[in-house]
């Protein structure tokens, strides 16, 4: 007889294998974990000359969302774009290899935002989204 409890142990066993995990990750629970994770992807973009400023990062359990406000890319074409979002979600795999708390990370989307001031509401100009394969790698999706 297979019961609730049973059940939530198979999907999640199940859940695991379907994702790569191979071993028992967990997300990040406190305060200085989220800003552990955050401080390492703000590196990763600001080494490709973005300030501060111009970055947020929104981090959930299996989600990653990176805005970039006020790119010089805006005035290029959306190619000169997704080959930066590639670059940075590299980087970000390549530390993710490194910390396990990234674990749960199944999407990484990237915002082109255009806005009058720094990190204020502003206008979407490009989102590009990179799902995790099942070989741990992120690619991109085409919408």
């Amino acid at each position: 007889m297979l019961t609730l409890r049973g059940l939530v142990i198979i999907v999640l066993v199940a859940g695991g294998a379907m994702t790569g995990c191979s071993e028992e990750r967990k997300a990040p629970d406190t305060q200085a974990e989220q800003s552990s994770l955050a401080a390492e992807i703000h590196a990763v973009i600001a080494r490709k000359g973005y300030d501060a400023r111009s970055i947020n990062v929104d981090r959930k359990p299996a989600m990653i969302t990176i805005s970039l406000f006020n790119s010089a890319l805006l005035q290029a074409g959306s190619q000169e774009r997704h080959a930066e979002a590639t670059d940075i979600v590299s980087a970000i795999h390549a530390r993710m290899v490194q910390n396990t708390e990234f674990g749960l990370v199944q999407t990484i989307h990237v915002d082109y935002m255009r806005s009058e001031s720094d990190k204020a509401a502003g206008k979407l100009v490009d989102a590009i989204e990179f799902y995790r394969a099942p070989d741990g790698t992120f690619r991109y999706h085409k919408s």
